[in-house]
């Protein structure tokens, strides 16, 4: 139910691992409930931590390929 003052904040982006040599493109979609940090929007909160998953991801995918 709605409650005020309670947030959901979120970020969907892609990233293609083509420059890794990985011809894949992947799609992740961070959601983050209730933040008690920081300005509450998407792009200060969800966004940061869409890039570190996805730079994990890739520098895994990458390795995988070697």
């Amino acid at each position: 139910r709605y409650q005020e003052g309670a947030y959901v904040v979120s970020f969907v982006g892609f990233g293609e691992g083509v420059e890794l040599g990985v011809n894949q493109t992947l799609v992740l979609a961070v959601m983050v409930d209730e933040p008690t940090k920081g300005p509450i929007y998407g792009g200060t909160i969800a966004a940061p931590i869409f890039r570190r998953i996805m730079g994990r991801v890739f520098h895994q995918l990458a390795l995988a390929r070697r």
